[in-house]
This record gives structure tokens, sequence and C-alpha cells, in this order.
């Protein structure tokens, strides 16, 4: 029984301490999203019109990019898309692609075994906007389907990350 007495401490100091760690750790992590959420709405707010943001997306590939949907003078739906080493910003009508509801429809129906879909991102790749859609499949293997933003088309696949 003594012995038993003695543990309980040290597991329950363990157990604080991973508490601790995962959550300092998802507290950096949304620092981060917010600071660069936050330095690319004032570079997209300074280079553009738009305002009223609604949604939100960081894509990384070969650069970072920071997209955002905003409103311009006209009340009409864009994303801004901003490379975040360069600055260059890319304006697209909303209406003028898929959604981001209809990528994950185009992956649903192309993607054998999908369990879950991870996340969502607008952004830049191969000279084209794009969706990137990742999802984990039956096995919990993680993959990326990229389509083209403007007629959802498979822009490239990668699976069982």
């Amino acid at each position: 029984m003594r012995k038993r007495s003695r543990r309980f401490p040290i597991i329950i100091g363990v157990i604080i301490l991973i508490l601790v760690i995962a959550f300092g750790t998802y507290i950096l992590a949304n620092n981060s999203f917010l600071r660069v959420k936050n330095d690319a709405i004032k570079v997209i707010q300074k280079k553009t019109d738009l305002h009223s943001f609604s949604k939100y997306y960081w894509y990384n590939h070969d650069s970072s990019y920071f997209s955002a949907l905003g409103k311009n003078k006209e009340n009409k739906n864009q994303y801004a898309i901003l490379n975040t080493s360069n600055g260059n910003l890319i304006i697209v009508d909303q209406n003028k692609g898929i959604s981001e509801s209809e990528a994950k429809r185009i992956v649903m129906r192309d993607a054998s075994k999908l369990k879950e879909i991870k996340n969502t991102r607008l952004g830049f790749y191969d000279h084209k906007v794009v969706w990137e859609i990742a999802y984990f499949d039956q096995t919990n293997n993680l993959n990326y389907y990229t389509l083209n933003f403007k007629n959802g088309k498979i822009v490239q696949k990668v699976l069982k990350v």
C-alpha cells in the first residue's frame, strides 16, 4: 500500500506535465496562425479595397500563401491570395471558380476509402489558384488532393503521406 501511495503523486505530476506541454503547443500554434493572419490582412487591406473578411486559409507548398475571402467595394466576394514570402497578391472572384464545398464533394467522389476531411486550403500552385483538400482514409493515412480552382480538375494527388 505504501508503494502505491508514492507512485500516485508521480503519475499525477506526469499527467499534469503532459497536459501543460499539449496546451502550450496548442497556444503557440494558434498564435503563429493569428500573427500570420493579422499581418496578411494588413497587407491585403493596404493593397486592395477588400473588407469584411470571413474565411481564412494558410497554404504551404513551394511557397507559403495566406488567403482570405472578403468583399470588394461593389460588395462582391473575392479571394485575396497573398504570397507571404514576396508579398505578391492575387485577387480572384469567388464566383469564377468552384466553391470550397464543391471541392470537398469532388474529393469525396474520387477518393477511395475516405474517412474524414481534415482541412481545406486555398492557395497557388503551378501557376494556378488551387484548393488543397487533406483527408484521412480508412487506415488513417493522410492524403492530399489539389484541385484547379477554376474548373475543379485534379492537379495533383499525394496519397498515404
